[in-house]
C-alpha cells in the first residue's frame, strides 16, 4: 500500500473515531453483550488500533504511528488537564484523612509489589538482550500503571439496587483519589529518567527537574485562569482551553518531561483559582470522549512486544496488581479506617482499570521507546482490557457477599 493511500486511511480512520467514537463506543447498550464490555471505557478502539497496526494487519505503519506525535501530546494534555482540574483543596477538605490515607496506602502498597516484582523479574526475562540501565525506569513504569484505579467503574455500579451503598461510597473514593500518587511518580520518573532525545538539551539533576516540571505546570494554569473569558460564548472558551493545553502539552515533550504530570499541575492550579471552573470542566468533560477515543486508537496502534516475555508479563502483572490492591486495601482497613470497616475482599471491587494508565504507559513508549517498554505498553494495554472484563462481577461479588453476610 503506497505512502499516501495509508495517510488518506489513516486519516478517515481518525475522522470517524471523531464523529462516531463518543455515539458508538462508550457504553453502547445495542452493541452485542461482547462488545458492550470493552465499549464501557472505549478499550474496543485499542482492538481496532491494534487489528490495522504495524503488529498485525500492517495497514498503518510505524512512519504513520510516528506522526501522531503532536496528537499524542495534545490528548495527554487535556487528559492531564482534566485529572487536576478535579481536584479543588476546598471541596477536598470536606472529608476526613484517613480516607486520603487509606487511598495512599493502597495505591503505595500496589505500586512497591509490582515494581518490586518487576525489578528482580525483567532482566531475568530479556536475558542477553536486557536495554541497559532500564531496569528502574521499565518497573517504575509498571508500578505507576498498576497503582491507581478508574473510579467510573464503581460509579456506574452505582444505581445497582443490591450493593452495600455505605461501602460502595467509601470504595468510590479510595479509587477517585489513589491515582494522586502515581501521577507524582510518573513526575519523578521523567524527572530523574531522561528521554534520550532530551537529555542533553539541558543537563540538570532529576531533583531541579521535577519542581521545574511542577512550576511550568503552576505558570501554565495561572495563565489559562488569566485568559479564560468570562463570557459565555463555548467557541471562545474551548479555543482557550485548547490552546493552554496544546502549549502545555507541546513545552514539555519538547524539554522532555511528562506533558501529563505538567497539564495536571496545571488543572489543579487553575481548579483552585477560577470562578468559572465549571464551565471549564463542563468543556473539557465534553471533549473527553472525542479526543481519548483517539487516544486509544494510537494506543493500539503502538502495540509491538515482544511475545515471548509477554506472555509471562502480562498474567504477573494482572494477578499482582490485584493481590496488591485486595491486600493493601485489606491492610489499609485495618490501619486506618474505624470498625468495623470495609470486608476483607474489599479490594476485589478496585480492578477498573483504564484512563490516566494508558495515558502514562502511551507516553512512555513514546519519549523511552524500546523492545522492553513496548512489551510494557502492550501488558498495560491488555492488562485493562483484561480487568474491565473481570472488574464488575468482582466488585459486585465482593459488595453484595458482604450485605449477605451482614
Amino acid at each position: 500500500m503506497s505512502p499516501e493511500l495509508r495517510t488518506i486511511l489513516l486519516a478517515a480512520v481518525t475522522a470517524a473515531l471523531v464523529v462516531a467514537g463518543p455515539r458508538l463506543g462508550f457504553g453502547n447498550r445495542r452493541l452485542p453483550a461482547g462488545l458492550r464490555l470493552l465499549s464501557g471505557t472505549g478499550t474496543l478502539f485499542i482492538v481496532i488500533g491494534a487489528l490495522i497496526g504495524p503488529a498485525f494487519l500492517g495497514i498503518v505503519s510505524r512512519e504513520d504511528v510516528r506522526g501522531f506525535g503532536p496528537v499524542i501530546d495534545v490528548c495527554l494534555g487535556w487528559l492531564g488537564f482534566l485529572f487536576g482540574s478535579h481536584f479543588e483543596v476546598r471541596r477536598m477538605m470536606r472529608f476526613p484523612l484517613r480516607l486520603y490515607g487509606a487511598a495512599m496506602w493502597e495505591s503505595a502498597f500496589t505500586m512497591a509489589l509490582v515494581g518490586a516484582a518487576a525489578w528482580f523479574a525483567l532482566p531475568a526475562l530479556a536475558g542477553d538482550g536486557f536495554p541497559a540501565g532500564m531496569a528502574g525506569p521499565v518497573s517504575m513504569l509498571l508500578a505507576i500503571c498498576a497503582g491507581g484505579t478508574a473510579p467510573a467503574g464503581l460509579f456506574l455500579m452505582s444505581a445497582e439496587k443490591d450493593l452495600d451503598h455505605a461501602e460502595a461510597h467509601v470504595l468510590k473514593f479510595i479509587s477517585a483519589m489513589d491515582d494522586l500518587l502515581p501521577m507524582l511518580f510518573i513526575g519523578i520518573l521523567y524527572a530523574f529518567y531522561r528521554p534520550e532525545s532530551a537529555a542533553g538539551a539541558v543537563d540538570l539533576p532529576g531533583w531541579v527537574w521535577l519542581p521545574a516540571t511542577a512550576g511550568l505546570g503552576v505558570v501554565l494554569g495561572i495563565v489559562g485562569h488569566r485568559l479564560f473569558p468570562k463570557s459565555g460564548d463555548v467557541r471562545e472558551n474551548s479555543l482557550v482551553l485548547m490552546g493552554v493545553v496544546a502549549v502545555g502539552g507541546g513545552a514539555a515533550s519538547l524539554i522532555g518531561a511528562s506533558a501529563l504530570f505538567c497539564c495536571a499541575v496545571a488543572g489543579f492550579v487553575f481548579a483552585n483559582l477560577s470562578t468559572r471552573k465549571e464551565s471549564a470542566y463542563g468543556l473539557l468533560a465534553e471533549r473527553e470522549h472525542t479526543l481519548y477515543a483517539v487516544f486509544l486508537l494510537t494506543a493500539g496502534l503502538m502495540l509491538e512486544p515482544r511475545w515471548d516475555m509477554l506472555y509471562i508479563i502480562l498474567p504477573s502483572y494482572v494477578l499482582l496488581r490485584a493481590a496488591g490492591k485486595v491486600a493493601g486495601l485489606y491492610s489499609a482497613g485495618i490501619l486506618l479506617l474505624p470498625r468495623p470497616g470495609l470486608p476483607p475482599l474489599a479490594g476485589g471491587a478496585m480492578l477498573f482499570d483504564g484512563g490516566i494508565v494508558l495515558a502514562v504507559a502511551v507516553a512512555f513508549q513514546r519519549t523511552h521507546g524500546s523492545d522492553l517498554t513496548q512489551t510494557a505498553l502492550t501488558a498495560v494495554v491488555l492488562g485493562v482490557i483484561i480487568n474491565e472484563l473481570i472488574a464488575p462481577a468482582a466488585a459486585s461479588a465482593v459488595l453484595t457477599r458482604a450485605r449477605r453476610a451482614a
